[in-house]
């Protein structure tokens, strides 16, 4: 699963781990050995000792977004036709500009600015860190792959249409990965992931347990009762709120997101062509 980032990865992968017949690192999810050099300086040995549990029965899934990022990391393509020319791929993507947007707040809260406040505007930051625009460009990403493998053997789906169908998005997989495509391999009450919305929330949390007031009354308060007290009592006072405010990222400029459609027309035109299905609500 190559990506995109921010697209619903996440998600898929914890759907797909619940079948018996997949078999998905619990500890690196997206191990990145193709993309890191770091990683891939470790040799095909450590790469394979992630997956020294599987069993024989089982297909091996590497959901490692790194993968669709090209302009950073050229050779990973290559590097994966190398050590398996017979791999198949997995290949969400979601609006353009929301997933960029969304990478942004990403790359500030888990990444680059671990744990702050926003302080920088999507326009201000991006131009530091280009990841962020360059990942939505799927038709540059995906040529890179075709230069080494047929697209048959891709599957490419949007990130919509996981929210709406996911069933048949699941069933699509299992047959793309010539495996058991039956209902009962899967949770399909397990929610799908909003990480970025779950970790906001952590961090507001983790702010507002050091503040002097509530510091000091924490402990005198159940365990069992705490979720309860956070949500009905401190969730509404003013120095909560302000808090809960600082990680919310500041609105893209309406003009910047037009700039971005344009940016992304040819993309968007080349998903139209290969989903055979019309986006009009891409180019808003």
């Amino acid at each position: 699963m190559i990506g995109a980032a921010k697209s619903g990865t996440t998600s898929l992968c914890n759907w797909l781990k619940d079948h018996p017949q997949v078999f998905i690192p619990k500890k690196k999810k997206e191990p990145a050995f193709f993309a890191w050099g770091n990683c891939y300086q470790k040799g095909l040995k450590y790469f394979a000792s992630l997956y020294q549990q599987a069993n024989e029965h089982q297909i091996l899934l590497d959901g490692s977004t790194p993968y669709s990022r090209c302009t950073i990391y050229p050779e990973t393509a290559q590097r994966i036709f190398a050590a398996a020319p017979e791999a198949k791929f997995l290949y969400l993507m979601r609006h353009p500009v929301d997933r960029a947007f969304s990478h942004y707040c990403h790359r500030w809260l888990k990444e680059v600015r671990k744990g702050q406040p926003f302080t920088q505007t999507f326009e201000e930051y991006v131009p530091h860190d280009p990841m962020c625009v360059d990942d939505s460009l799927y038709k540059l990403q995906i040529e890179q792959y075709l230069k080494y493998f047929p697209i048959e053997r891709f599957r490419f789906f949007l990130t919509e249409d996981l929210r709406q169908k996911k069933v048949e998005i699941l069933q699509q997989v299992c047959r793309h990965f010539e495996i058991d495509d039956s209902l009962e391999n899967f949770n399909l009450e397990k929610p799908s992931s909003n990480v970025s919305s779950d970790f906001r929330e952590i961090l507001v949390k983790r702010k507002m347990r050091n503040l002097p007031g509530v510091k000091s009354i924490l402990p005198l308060i159940p365990s069992g009762t705490k979720e309860w007290v956070y949500t009905n009592i401190l969730r509404k006072t003013s120095v909560v709120e302000n808090t809960v405010e600082a990680f919310k990222p500041i609105p893209m400029k309406p003009e910047t997101r037009q700039e971005l459609i344009e940016h992304y027309r040819e993309t968007i035109e080349w998903v139209e062509d290969l989903m055979e299905r019309k986006l009009p609500h891409w180019y808003q």
